[in-house]
């Protein structure tokens, strides 16, 4: 097991013990950051130990630097640019306050594979707002990667001279092996997932963005893009919290404050669609004649004598109105009790009851949760991509799930073998197992 491993499985939850003992090794330094991004109590612990003023400076920058406040590291990284690096800290920073250019100064000369990766986040900065000296470099990086040799940063290159080019199939293709090797690796994560997404890969590329978000600070655009699919998807209220977290770090950002309003007139719209969906419904149920349902002829003619037509009129009466009419005993009120359960109504409902119910199909019988058979299929907690499965083949149940094989599975769009081993690993954690 690798040291970084090893971290991983011991302080998932322990940012700031992990910052102290740090200094500034870049591994440990990502796991400070997927520890703060990944639980918010463990962020704001690190923002608020911060303000007690550490002994040491340069962990108040490094803290700084690892929760994305990056204005508040930048001056004190500055004054400590001989500890180990601290120079491509301060590169990544300037680039994230939109100074690539000084970034490119600092770190003209790289001395470290950290710093000249930074250097290459730089490069692509200015290339993307029309530097042709930038580009020019790039594309000698590719030739002569020196120290990158072997690294994830020279197929993140090669994927992104392709993508300039239009050939998105060969960018992919780049970045796939750049995430293969750097499964943190910020640029790749972000352009590959917008590739993915324009292929009409929504799944991955989702997967691909909130499992970025969970180990880095925000980005602006990374986030919008995010909101965006969420919003084609109909998830209004995570579309909603993207847009606002970028408003958040840039309150005058004018595309997230567009799309934030949009969000809002579309949640507003589904909301009164969907309540005008389940009112037809529930006056549909009401309206429902009791001769549609079959009942005994002494049942049936109680009820017409008591001027009861429909459900909507039935339910209105308490088992004592009923009781009290000449011939109608305890076995009408049984049968007329079964058919309400059946819609899931009941006797004696006020109209306060009757709008806010939710009704009209069948019930089904009671399940056995013991069994994990019966447990809904959410009770897995897949990842995204997994989760296509559900959609393709309609699963709702665990035991649905057990129903298909594996060659079924296989065949199923964007599903892959680590797909697969997810599912099998998770029933067998039940002691279930696919067909076949």
């Amino acid at each position: 097991m690798t040291e970084t491993t090893a971290l991983q499985a011991s302080v998932a939850h322990n940012a700031i013990d992990l910052l102290q003992g740090c200094a500034t090794d870049p591994d440990r330094l990502t796991l400070v950051r997927r520890a703060v991004f990944g639980d918010k109590a463990e962020f704001d612990a690190l923002r608020s130990w911060l303000t007690t003023r550490p002994a040491s400076e340069i962990l108040t920058g490094l803290g700084h630097w690892a929760i994305g406040a990056f204005k508040k590291a930048e001056p004190i990284l500055r004054q400590h640019p001989h500890e180990p690096q601290v120079r491509a800290l301060l590169g990544s920073t300037l680039i994230s306050l939109g100074r690539p250019q000084e970034a490119l100064e600092l770190l003209a000369t790289p001395a470290s594979m950290e710093e000249a990766g930074v250097r290459v986040q730089a490069l692509v900065r200015r290339a993307a707002g029309g530097d042709r000296e930038a580009t020019q470099i790039l594309e000698g990086i590719v030739t002569s990667p020196g120290i990158l040799d072997g690294g994830p940063w020279i197929d993140f290159v090669r994927g992104w001279l392709a993508e300039r080019a239009l050939q998105t199939e060969e960018a992919i293709r780049h970045y796939l092996a750049c995430h293969e090797k750097d499964a943190d690796h910020p640029d790749c994560t972000f352009h590959l997932a917008r590739l993915l997404e324009l292929k009409g890969d929504d799944d991955y590329a989702l997967e691909l963005y909130e499992g970025y978000l969970t180990r880095m600070p925000a980005n602006p655009a990374l986030l919008i893009n995010l909101g965006i699919l969420h919003e084609d998807m109909g998830e209004w209220s995570r579309a909603e919290a993207c847009f606002r977290a970028v408003l958040g770090l840039d309150p005058t950002h004018a595309r997230a404050q567009l799309f934030l309003a949009d969000v809002e007139a579309s949640k507003h719209m589904h909301y009164d669609e969907d309540l005008e969906r389940r009112e037809d419904k529930r006056n549909a149920v009401l309206r429902t004649p009791v001769t549609d349902f079959e009942l005994s002829v002494r049942s049936r003619n109680c009820l017409a004598k008591m001027g009861i037509r429909t459900l909507g009129d039935l339910v209105r009466k308490t088992e004592a109105e009923l009781l009290s009419y000449k011939n109608f005993g305890e076995t009408s009120l049984m049968e007329i009790q079964q058919i309400l359960h059946s819609k899931s109504l009941r006797l004696g409902m006020d109209q306060d009851e009757l709008r806010a119910g939710s009704f009209g199909t069948t019930r089904p019988a009671t399940s056995d949760l013991t069994d994990p058979r019966n447990r809904p299929i959410s009770e897995l907690e897949l990842s995204v991509r997994s989760r296509r499965v559900i959609e393709v083949f309609k699963v709702r149940t665990i035991g649905d799930l057990c129903s298909k094989s594996e060659a079924e599975l296989m065949a199923c769009p964007n599903f892959g073998q680590t797909s697969l081993n997810e599912i099998k690993t998770k029933l067998d954690e039940l002691g279930l197992a696919l067909k076949g």
